[in-house]
């Protein structure tokens, strides 16, 4: 009857197919893995969207948020000294997002803020600045848990709770959470999973992995993921997910035709899952609202003369760019300021490119001098920084 049911419906029908139980064993299964009679891979077909649907207790869901798509993206990279985890290329992933939304961007319908540190309290003071539509964590996780960070680099392990009793102090709402980690969707002997504990607690919608991911097609699945969400009339996390997963699939046959190495190339389809509380899916945006966009609008390029590399460009340098920013962000005043050496190639002016969006997306008078000291040089560098930021001379 699903096959009759998929294969006979007309042009421009969806058919939604949902996974219901109130177990968290058994609403764990791989259901995005499962195959017709004629071995045709059910979540792979055209009009076909799979949700899964926890039975457990009513949630209330809040009236859909004025756009434009606010997305808060808290990557968690500990000090690989202070972690027993691999590194993980979060830098790309961070691009593909900034990719995907590109001309959603120009259009002013999707905003995106990185943060530099993935702590459960720096995610809620975030939330208390602005409301946000999508929390995105990346980072390594495992059956119930996370693996977030502190200010200092530490690992900090992270359960359901933690990570939301912050944001809930807000009183913001929180749309979908979006673990790109492994094992988020799993259940761990009689611990419910993660994305489960979320939904328990109030959230409507979690996309998570059932498994665990590789960082290639985690970073792929983010940014097929945010292109379609971000190109919709409606916005619906189940939709961008199910074109994003058969994009990605697709994509796959063909690079093991043409003998693509086994890392783009396992098959992952089966991998990522959304997770929703309720009756139905609810709608993330309501743009026919007056646009509401962040108090402060993130700066991800800067015209000048220091270099601006891509996220994806500057690899290596999280631990340095956190030091930098906690001492210019010292409200103590302890630090004058920050000397960045070295010899000549290593990133000095693409880390310092990088403060500089950073600071300037905090509010920050930036300003930029190129060259050998010149006193008259910087006081017309300052002088331009504060015209670029609305500052008079009286100010």
């Amino acid at each position: 009857a699903l096959a009759n049911l998929v294969d006979g419906c007309q042009l421009g029908t969806e058919v939604e197919v949902w996974f219901e139980a109130d177990d968290a064993e058994l609403l764990g299964l791989p259901f995005e893995a499962l195959r017709l009679k004629d071995d045709r891979l059910l979540a792979t077909l055209p009009p076909v969207v799979v949700l899964r649907r926890s039975l457990g207790p009513p949630v209330q869901h809040h009236e859909a948020l004025a756009g434009p798509l606010k997305i808060l993206v808290a990557v968690a990279a500990p000090d690989q000294e202070l972690t027993t985890e691999v590194a993980l290329d979060q830098e790309r992933e961070l691009q593909h997002i900034l990719d995907a939304t590109e001309e959603a961007q120009r259009r002013e319908n999707v905003e995106v803020r990185f943060l530099e540190v993935g702590h459960p309290d720096v995610i809620a003071a975030a939330f208390e600045r602005d409301a946000y539509h999508v929390l995105h964590v990346s980072c390594h996780g495992m059956p119930g848990q996370l693996e977030l960070e502190d200010e200092d680099g530490r690992a900090v392990p992270t359960a359901a709770g933690e990570l939301l009793d912050p944001i809930r102090g807000t009183g913001r709402p929180l749309p979908l959470v979006f673990l790109n980690t492994c094992h988020g969707g799993v259940e761990a002997g009689q611990t419910a999973s993660l994305a489960e504990e979320l939904l328990l607690a109030g959230l409507p919608c979690v996309l998570a992995m059932q498994t665990s991911v590789s960082d290639y097609y985690a970073t792929q699945l983010a940014r097929a993921f945010y292109e379609h969400l971000s190109t919709r009339e409606i916005l619906l996390p189940s939709r961008a997910l199910a074109q994003a997963r058969k994009d990605l699939e697709r994509a796959r046959l063909q690079k093991v035709q043409r003998g693509a190495p086994l890392a783009e190339t396992q098959p992952e389809y089966a991998t990522a899952t959304l997770f929703v509380a309720g009756e139905e899916e609810p709608r993330l945006a309501d743009f026919a609202l007056d646009k509401r966009p962040l108090h402060a609008r993130p700066v991800h390029h800067m015209a000048g003369p220091v270099l601006q590399l891509s996220v994806d460009d500057l690899i290596g340098r999280r631990k340095a760019l956190r030091e930098v920013l906690g001492v210019l962000r010292d409200e103590r005043g302890a630090y004058a300021g920050v000397v960045l050496t070295g010899i000549g190639g290593v990133g000095k002016s693409a880390l310092a490119g990088r403060a500089m969006r950073r600071l300037a997306e905090a509010g920050f008078v930036v300003a930029a001098h190129v060259g050998p000291w010149d006193l008259q040089g910087i006081a017309l560098g300052l002088g331009d920084g504060r015209a670029l930021a609305g500052i008079s001379s009286k100010d």
